[in-house]
């Protein structure tokens, strides 16, 4: 039997039990996949985050299916550890940059890649359950540190009334050996709304506290001709689907040097310790 440590941390929240849930799980045991999605599935957060404090070398998961790597956990490990982590977070693809500015904890995302993507109008329209003339601007893959599908709306309205189809999204938002994942946003001056859905071919899955995404939606405004420094806020958990939400915010920035950067306010739970 294994003994692990682990904290409950609310990301991207204006105050405590706000924002998105997440686990943060101490080990140095990072080897073996199917044992630690059975610990992200038992502890059934949004999103768990592993990681070894010495050496900062972490994975993440949500329940059913795990992650290229997530600037939500990032910053969620950072402000659970604090001094006792020793070295920066990585979760394969490099060191994550986290620090804390005042009351918010910030990552840097990594430089925007984009790729243009041809998708039937009606096609993506469908896919979402929305309407002719929800959608509108250019759709693109964009990739700040995990590719995904960014789909500007029209209107928040159509942010938030979209109904994805499971395997029309899986299909149309595919980017090859992760799970599909599409960002629908809609900016009003300088707040955006933003849902972030992954897919597979029989279940949508919506991440409220999506820092990756807020990076790319950034990414996005660069690739299309916005000029930095330019700075937005997000607000993810508006929804019209759920009975229960809750709002989770996020900062982000884009200085001269066109280096993306996204925070919030992190917040600790509780903690305590798993034997299995």
């Amino acid at each position: 039997m294994a003994r692990y440590r682990f904290h409950l941390m609310n990301g991207f929240a204006e105050r405590l039990l706000a924002g998105a849930a997440i686990a943060v799980v101490e080990t140095g045991n990072l080897d073996d996949s199917a044992a630690l999605q059975a610990l992200a599935y038992q502890l059934g957060a949004p999103e768990t985050a592993f990681v070894d404090p010495a050496s900062g070398r972490a994975r993440v998961y949500a329940p059913q299916y795990p992650l290229p790597s997530s600037g939500h956990a990032a910053l969620a490990i950072a402000a659970a550890l604090g001094e006792r982590l020793l070295k920066p977070v990585d979760f394969g693809l490099g060191p994550v940059q986290t620090r804390q500015q005042g009351a918010l904890w910030h990552f840097q995302a990594e430089a925007p890649k984009s790729r243009a993507i041809a998708l039937a109008a009606d096609a993506l329209t469908s896919a979402l359950g929305l309407d002719f003339g929800d959608l509108t601007g250019q759709n693109l893959f964009v990739d700040t540190g995990m590719e995904q599908l960014l789909v500007p709306a029209r209107s928040q309205q159509a942010v938030l009334k979209a109904k994805p189809k499971a395997a029309s999204l899986a299909l149309l938002a595919s980017n090859g050996p992760h799970i599909a994942q599409l960002v629908l946003w809609h900016q009003e001056g300088d707040v955006t709304t933003m849902r972030s859905f992954a897919s597979d071919q029989l279940n949508v899955f919506e991440d409220f506290g999506a820092g990756n995404a807020a990076a790319n939606v950034a990414g996005w405004k660069l690739a299309t001709g916005s000029v930095a420094p330019f700075a937005f806020k997000i607000e993810q958990g508006h929804t019209i689907q759920r009975i229960v939400s809750r709002l989770s915010v996020l900062y982000v920035a884009t200085d001269a040097s066109r280096r993306i950067s996204v925070g919030g306010r992190i917040w600790k739970v509780g903690e305590g310790e798993l034997d299995v």
